[in-house]
Parts: C-alpha cells; sequence; structure tokens
C-alpha cells in the first residue's frame, strides 16, 4: 500500500478526491483570459528542425524575427514587426510596408498567431461539458491533465495544467487514435509571475509533426504588459509625407499633411492572395498535413466506388 502511494506521488499523481472541478477550472480558464484580454506582448520566434531541445534558442539566432502585438479586448490589434506595421481599428485594416506603401482594406488579414501565448484555453472553454475528463497528469508533480472534449474516434485535445498558476497550461497536445504521433504540441517551459500573483508563459515550443518532418518553433517573451485598456491611437498608424496608401483599389499620396488623389478605383475587399500572405508561416505545417489526409481520404472513397463501379459492370455483363 505505502509502495504505491509512493509511487502515485513520484509519478506526479494526485487522488480523486483532490482533482479539482470542471466548474473550477472553467472559471480559471475564464480569468486567465480575461485577465490578458487587453495586452501587449514583444517576442522573439525561432525555428529550428527536430523534436523541441531543452535549450532555448538565443534571441539572436539566424532567421529569427522579432515581433509586437498588442490585442484589444474589443478585436482590434496592431502588429510591428521590422519597420512594417499592420492595424485593424475595427472598421479598417491597415498595412503600411515601412517603405512608403499602404494597403486599405474593410476586412482584416491577421498577420500573427496568438495560439501559442494562450495554450489553448479559448477552445477548451468553448468545449468543456459532459463529455471533459480529468486525470491526475503523470507529466509533473500536482499537475492536473484535462481532455476538453473526449473521441476516441477522431483524437483528444490534451492539456496539462498547473494549479499553482491558476490553472494555465504547461503542456497540451494533440492525441489521435490508435497511438498514432501527434501532429501538434506545445510545451511552456518557463512563466512570469507578475501583478497579484498570476502569471503568463515566458519561453513556449510549439512542435509540428507532418509525416517525419519535424520543426518546433521557440517564442520568447521578451516584453509584456496588460493595461485596462488601449488607448485609441494605439491603433492608428500616421503616415509620412509621401505615403502612396492603396484604398480599394483608389490610390492616393500624403502630400503636405493631406490626402492627394493619384488614382479612382473600384472598391474592392482582399483578394485570395492576400488572405493566403496572412497565414502564418507555421500554420502550413498543419493546413498540409491536413490537406494531404483529406485528400486520401477523398482518394480512396473515389477508388472504392469506381470498383464498384466496375464490379457492377462486370456482373451484368455476365
Amino acid at each position: 500500500m505505502m509502495l504505491a502511494l509512493w509511487f502515485t506521488l513520484a509519478m506526479g499523481g494526485t487522488f480523486d478526491d483532490e482533482l479539482p472541478s470542471l466548474e473550477v477550472i472553467k472559471a480559471a480558464f475564464k480569468q486567465n483570459l480575461e485577465r490578458i484580454a487587453n495586452r501587449r506582448v514583444k517576442y522573439v520566434r525561432a525555428k529550428l528542425a527536430g523534436a523541441p531541445k531543452k535549450e532555448v534558442p538565443p534571441l539572436d539566432h539566424p532567421g529569427s524575427f522579432e515581433q509586437e502585438v498588442v490585442i484589444s479586448k474589443d478585436g482590434r490589434w496592431r502588429s510591428q514587426m521590422g519597420g512594417g506595421i499592420s492595424v485593424w481599428d475595427g472598421s479598417l485594416y491597415k498595412r503600411f510596408n515601412g517603405a512608403g506603401s499602404v494597403e486599405i482594406h474593410r476586412q482584416p488579414i491577421q498577420e500573427f498567431d496568438t495560439g501559442w501565448f494562450e495554450m489553448g484555453m479559448i477552445g477548451a472553454v468553448e468545449q468543456l461539458g459532459i463529455r471533459s475528463k480529468i486525470r491526475a497528469s503523470s507529466v509533473g508533480k500536482g499537475l492536473v491533465e484535462l481532455i476538453p472534449k473526449e473521441d476516441s474516434r477522431v483524437g483528444n485535445e490534451v492539456l496539462v495544467l498547473d494549479p499553482t498558476k491558476n490553472y494555465w497550461p504547461v503542456r497540451n497536445w494533440t492525441q489521435l487514435p490508435n497511438d498514432a504521433p501527434s501532429p501538434f504540441s506545445q510545451l511552456a517551459s518557463e512563466f512570469e509571475k507578475i501583478g497579484d500573483g498570476w502569471w503568463y508563459p515566458k519561453h513556449i515550443a510549439r512542435t509540428y509533426t507532418n509525416n517525419k518532418n519535424v520543426e518546433t518553433y521557440y517564442y520568447t517573451v521578451v516584453s509584456a504588459e496588460f493595461p485596462p485598456r488601449f488607448d485609441d491611437d494605439v491603433f492608428r498608424i500616421a503616415f509620412p509625407e509621401g505615403t502612396v496608401v492603396n484604398d480599394n483599389g483608389t490610390r492616393y499620396r500624403i502630400q503636405d499633411g493631406k490626402e492627394v488623389l493619384v488614382q479612382q478605383g473600384k472598391m474592392r475587399g482582399p483578394t485570395l492572395m492576400d488572405r493566403i500572405k496572412g497565414i502564418p508561416g507555421e500554420d502550413w505545417l498543419f493546413y498540409g498535413g491536413f490537406g494531404a489526409a483529406v485528400m486520401a481520404v477523398v482518394g480512396a472513397g473515389w477508388w472504392t466506388f469506381g470498383r464498384k463501379r466496375k464490379d457492377g459492370s462486370a456482373s451484368r455483363s455476365v
């Protein structure tokens, strides 16, 4: 009995009567998401081949880049990388390339990904219900494992939660049926404590597996702030003198602080190429794997259908 008890604690498990209720986890998730609803996060992202490594790549790792993202609770956002700035002010999307050119659209083209920072909490909150499962985790002592919506047919999303950090996920991954390799996983290796004793992730490794191709994206938060609100000026772009603005086909130039019409055009929304450019680079691995799976299913169905037609024709000709 004592041996079993030691083994349970050593593996990080907790007793069933110590596991949190679904209501406690849901309330903690909502509280965490509310606290980061308004945020300004500056981070550096680096990509390395292979599974996550224990050492975090340095900020000046070759090929890495720095990006600052401002997100408002009301849906407005601002993204800045290098000299380029993109803004969605709630009605207009503006993208300034830093070289004297601006594009304006009536729909946002999001050029960044926030899922790495939220660690799957948004999707989990939406799925929590009677098919949710909570259990002790073997990942670390005192950690709790959550499956928001268990479905053994298609697989499960698994989140490992840390009760000492208000149940913020420290790890999450996609669990496929038949123990197939997970196509996606995240690991938060370090957290930062701020404010009234709550936390946010500082180092996150995000891994994509597509067949034998494994790539890991490392996110290092350089600075972060979570104000009650942002001023409207944050979501405005001051166009420098001489900037050429392309507003749905109409082009004008900023001259002496005024808009001088260059070319009148027809109203149009973002093109397909605009939307494709807006997909974060690391998501292509996921979309590529998903698309390949869909094509495989469609191809198998088409082959089966053709085979049945061929067999049917043969039987009728006999």
